[in-house]
């Protein structure tokens, strides 16, 4: 009985240590109670800046997410064909893997702006991992699969769909979870640092000069059934995309 509802109690239990804090600390405007925090997203649920913030932070971030993901399977598939292309681009990717986001959106904001800042960011913090992930499964095809292939005069449609889509899925499978939490949340601390108009950060920032916690912990628990939702999503797709043809 316990262990069917295990995750629930799981939720509950944390929900009343939150309220027994926001309790004995008694100062809402540095943290607020779970019903203090409830209240403030009804309320915010009914205004248009809401809706259009998660928009525009949705949007955005998968932009920059499929931008990631298109690239990085391409110059994939150009290091698998090329040696010296992988050796090219390496160094690039070790910059990208290693400059700390921070520096990487202040950078952003002073060739750009601030516009498209949540694009740029999420693209090149997640741009690495999709590149490094079809590179291993590209590297991973079994070439004895691939003699076969040649030897039954397989179309070029029919080795991507039978041999290299079946090697690069379990890759991208275990990528999936860590690439949808970096993006949005690289996202949305370029929103932040650059005061994006209309963003989900751009809430958060205000949150934080008004000491609105309570606006602050929705902001924060939307943004998390977002990435949530949107990673059930892909991890689906990747799903179908490895089952039986």
């Amino acid at each position: 009985m316990i262990n069917k509802y295990k995750n629930l109690l799981a939720i509950v239990f944390w929900i009343t240590i939150w309220q027994i804090t926001a309790t004995l600390v008694d100062k809402p405007y540095i943290f607020a109670s779970f019903t203090d925090t409830i209240t403030s997203l009804f309320g915010l649920i009914q205004t248009e800046i809401f809706w259009l913030a998660i928009f525009k932070t949705l949007s955005f971030t998968v932009l920059g997410f499929l931008s990631a993901f298109i690239s990085g399977l391409i110059l994939a598939i150009l290091s698998y064909k090329h040696s010296f292309f992988e050796t090219f681009i390496n160094p690039i990717l070790f910059v990208l893997k290693s400059v700390p986001v921070a520096s990487i959106i202040v950078i952003i904001l002073i060739w750009f702006g601030s516009k498209y800042l949540s694009v740029y960011v999420s693209f090149i913090v997640v741009f690495p991992q999709f590149y490094y992930t079809f590179l291993a499964g590209l590297k991973n095809v079994s070439q004895k699969m691939l003699e076969v292939a040649k030897v039954f005069r397989f179309s070029f449609y029919r080795k991507v769909l039978y041999i290299y889509r079946l090697s690069i899925t379990p890759f991208l499978k275990n990528s999936i979870s860590t690439t949808c939490a970096l993006a949005f949340k690289s996202s949305v601390a370029a929103e932040i640092i650059g005061n994006t108009i209309s963003t989900i950060g751009e809430q958060i920032y205000y949150s934080k000069i008004y000491l609105d916690s309570a606006s602050l912990f929705c902001y924060s628990f939307v943004l998390i059934v977002i990435s949530f939702l949107f990673e059930k999503i892909i991890a689906l797709l990747t799903y179908k995309l490895g089952g039986k043809v």
